[in-house]
């Protein structure tokens, strides 16, 4: 069985829990991103086509939207992470990594209302216009709707992988390592350090973003994901990245 399979590797695993629940998100209500989310139950008064008033600017929200998902895309090192965990060097594999870090800054923006929503659903059209973008480049049909057929394939997996992290942030480490050994090693993982490490990286990470300021956030778009490893070249190449995608 599956389930058999990821239970058995997790048991090997030191005890993980450095993390607890409790303090994943100190002073905020944590939330799933998806489960309990606004575009999948509407309230009454958006079902009738009533969005409510932003509190900040459209055109600040899609600028800082962009500059989020550029934060979930350029600044995991995402070579350095598939070496050391052993993915295979695919197009599949960056696509895991990235919804992984689209995933947490949704899990961050889940608890700031309307803003946060359509803040959410701009991060959310921008990933899916490069996806849009890169499977052109990649070049491996030239048929419009059979690159439309492989991004709604992707769009499923993203909404099933939502609901396993959903899952996994609001329960122990060991559903949360059975989420990421399906959804982010693709059932495939030799090496059970391999899925501890990325246990306590989610946890680390979900803790970190939640410390950041919810006006800086709205106005800026910046989310800061720590580094793997955080030596001092980690972060100075953080630093050169975002001075990048701020000018953007």
């Amino acid at each position: 069985m599956v389930i058999d399979a990821a239970l058995t590797m997790i048991r090997i695993l030191r005890p993980l829990c450095k993390f607890p629940i409790a303090y994943c998100a100190p002073g905020r209500n944590l939330q799933p991103c998806f489960l309990y989310s606004s575009s999948v139950a509407p309230t009454l008064w958006e079902s009738l086509g009533f969005s409510g008033r932003l509190k900040h600017k459209k055109r600040v929200l899609n600028l800082s939207a962009l500059h989020m998902y550029l934060c979930c895309a350029e600044l995991p090192d995402h070579d350095s992470i598939m070496r050391e965990l052993e993915l295979t060097d695919t197009f599949n594999s960056f696509f895991r990594v990235l919804q992984l870090h689209v995933w947490m800054a949704m899990v961050r923006l889940q608890p700031e209302g309307r803003d946060g929503k359509y803040l959410r659903d701009n991060l959310l059209k921008f990933m899916w216009q490069d996806m849009d973008k890169k499977s052109k480049k990649l070049g491996t049909t030239s048929s419009s709707s059979a690159r439309t057929e492989g991004l709604q394939i992707l769009g499923e997996q993203f909404k099933a992988t939502l609901f396993a992290y959903d899952e996994g942030l609001i329960s122990d480490d060991r559903v949360l390592a059975g989420a990421l050994w399906r959804n982010l090693f693709d059932r495939n993982c030799a090496d059970a350090s391999h899925l501890e490490k990325m246990v306590e990286y989610v946890r680390r990470q979900i803790v970190n973003i939640d410390r950041i300021d919810s006006e800086s956030l709205f106005a800026t778009g910046i989310l800061k994901f720590l580094p793997m490893h955080e030596t001092p070249d980690a972060f100075e190449r953080q630093k050169l990245i975002i001075e990048e995608i701020k000018k953007r």
